[in-house]
């Protein structure tokens, strides 16, 4: 087997190479931890919505922006402590519907008595 001459074959590694190893490795972990920040920075949401606001506020924004999900956060630290969608505030709506269903059902079996018992009323009410 032949072997070939290679370029690094004076190549001796010295104090000055793991100086430079170290700065290199330091300034790429810098770079990295600077490129994350910026990405956070550039990913933040332009629509938020706030824990202290109501529900028909942040579906109004929701409405106008076109936005169906945003992220909540609190006024007073400027920290996210959740999410709200269009389907969270619909829920409290669905429920108003559900609840105001039974009474019409209870206000239409009251009307809807049996002929008998409207009799028997009127037989008590004309003695």
């Amino acid at each position: 087997m032949r072997s070939h001459p290679s370029a690094l074959r004076d190549f001796t590694v010295d104090g000055r190479v793991w100086l430079l190893s170290g700065v290199a490795l330091f300034i790429g972990a810098g770079a990295a931890a600077l490129a994350v920040l910026l990405l956070r920075a550039i990913a933040l949401p332009k629509f938020l919505a706030y824990s202290d606001e109501t529900c028909r506020e942040v579906a109004e924004e929701m409405a106008t922006t076109g936005v169906m999900n945003m992220p909540l956060v609190d006024r007073e630290t400027g920290r996210v402590c959740g999410h709200i969608g269009a389907q969270e505030l619909l829920t409290g709506r669905r429920r108003a519907v559900e609840r105001e269903s039974e009474r019409n059902d209870l206000f239409w079996l009251a009307s809807r008595q049996p002929k008998w018992l409207k009799l028997h009323e009127r037989l008590v009410i004309t003695l």
